[in-house]
């Protein structure tokens, strides 16, 4: 089975926009925006206040999906400018950073378990299916401090949100879950450290935050895991490199993530005020979308930056975690998780590559993410 219109392959032609000053376009809306897509003029809009985001979302559309309402949300930290979005990102993150350092051995453990039951299965195996779904799943719960009793609930529900077109009723049961859970008295992980609080969020803002934590939260990293894993098969002589120096792990999670093809766009923004941003005049209330992928790959700030170098003398972090006050709250986690990976998968599995040709590789329908429906590999 192919996917009919899969989205542009993640390595290669056709490549993000050439980085370039801001341009207009045409949205399918029919509205116009300004199209970001360097690097520095990327970092400007993520970490600018006044480029809003609040002022930016549109309403849901009807019979949009929980996933979309969700997205939609003003109690979503995403969707907030300060000083509310300061007040309630630090009362439902400030504990983040510890809570997740402690998650790691949870993560480690967890990789290992994967990748034995991957090598007991045996070649060839989807490790979107085997490992890319539930390794998102395991580090959300140990961050979040779901008994261990209740991790196959959330796997349930990751899997069939991952792979099933309509999961509402998953969602349902997710938000049903952690709106009792935010409730009782809660001992470790992320909801018994905002449950403890003082001055605790509103219980939309706390469960709506929740969600989003762990929608996109799981997503994104299935959606990094299965295309980064991808990126090895293609460049064997990078995973034969893996394999011998596993302490080149950390550097290979951030060119893999540099170099991979991650969002179409990310969200837009609206000026508050006229603004000069990359010599072009950002008048009020006009739009501003920017391309990540683009903005990873600039030849201003990355040298032959289609090439995947293990060895940049001087990298330049990745914008696929955002920037300022927006910054991904699980950029770490994630990162741990990815590098926890590259440093076990490759001498695991010494020859990984496709099982099948490129061709027959199935993505989800494009959205937002360029996400793969499986990765058939052998060994």
């Amino acid at each position: 089975m192919t996917n009919t219109s899969p989205p542009p392959f993640p390595f290669d032609a056709p490549a993000p926009p050439e980085s370039g000053p801001p341009t207009q376009v045409r949205l399918p809306s029919g509205r116009t925006a300004w199209l970001v897509t360097r690097y520095a003029d990327i970092r400007q809009v993520l970490d600018d206040y006044r480029f809003s985001r609040a002022e930016a979302v549109d309403p849901p559309p009807p019979g949009a999906t929980p996933d979309v309402l969700i997205r939609s949300s003003p109690d979503v930290l995403i969707n907030m400018d300060p000083p509310r979005h300061t007040s309630v990102r630090r009362q439902i993150t400030g504990d983040l950073p510890p809570t997740a350092r402690r998650a790691e051995p949870d993560i480690t453990t967890e990789v290992d378990r994967l990748l034995d039951e991957l090598a007991e299965h045996g070649p060839p195996a989807d490790f979107v299916a085997r490992f890319a779904v539930s390794l998102p799943t395991t580090a959300i719960c140990a961050l979040l401090g779901v008994p261990r009793a209740d991790h196959g609930l959330f796997h349930q529900w990751a899997a069939a949100r991952y792979f099933a077109a309509d999961a509402s009723a998953e969602f349902r049961e997710l938000d049903a879950y952690l709106r009792a859970a935010a409730r009782r008295p809660h001992r470790g992980g992320l909801i018994g450290a905002i449950a403890s609080l003082g001055a605790r969020p509103t219980e939309e803002e706390l469960v709506g935050n929740l969600l989003a934590f762990v929608i996109a939260g799981h997503n994104n990293l299935a959606t990094l895991l299965g295309t980064t894993v991808l990126a090895l098969c293609r460049l064997p002589e990078r995973l034969d490199r893996l394999a011998r120096e596993p302490a080149l792990a950390p550097a290979a999670t951030e060119e893999l993530l540099r170099h991979t093809r991650f969002q179409n766009l990310n969200f837009a923004r609206t000026a508050r005020a006229d603004v000069c941003l990359g010599g072009r005049l950002i008048r009020r209330g006009e739009t501003v979308i920017t391309h990540i992928d683009s903005g990873d790959r600039d030849p201003e700030v990355h040298w032959d930056p289609d090439a995947v170098d293990f060895d940049r003398s001087d990298p330049v972090p990745t914008l696929k975690f955002g920037n300022g006050v927006h910054r991904c709250p699980g950029a770490d986690l994630s990162r741990y998780c990815l590098t926890a990976t590259f440093a076990r998968l490759p001498a695991r599995f010494p020859g990984l590559r496709l099982a099948v040709p490129e061709s027959e590789l199935v993505w989800k329908p494009a959205d937002q993410l360029h996400a793969l429906v499986g990765l058939p590999v052998t060994w």
